[in-house]
């Protein structure tokens, strides 16, 4: 297998998942700070169109580490 570290586009894979996430979670803790039932539903829509994002990133990077080679985790 590649050492980690020289796979640039499995990390730009995994940054690209990450922000997806980061931004799922966001949306998904406003959905507590709606005021209304429209509301509510275009926030939750919004957000599972966001997971649906995340879920194709992350299968684009194990996609990749499986074809590439590339290792999960980092060295520590």
């Amino acid at each position: 297998m590649q050492p980690v570290s020289e796979c640039s586009e499995k990390e730009r894979l995994r940054r690209r998942c990450r922000a997806y996430l980061l931004t799922y979670w966001e949306m998904v803790h406003r959905l507590d700070h709606v005021s209304t039932h429209r509301e509510f539903e275009e926030a939750r829509e919004r957000a599972a169109g966001v997971r649906l994002l995340f879920l194709g990133a992350r299968a684009d990077l194990h996609k990749h580490m499986e074809h590439h080679g590339c290792e999960m985790l980092s060295p520590s």
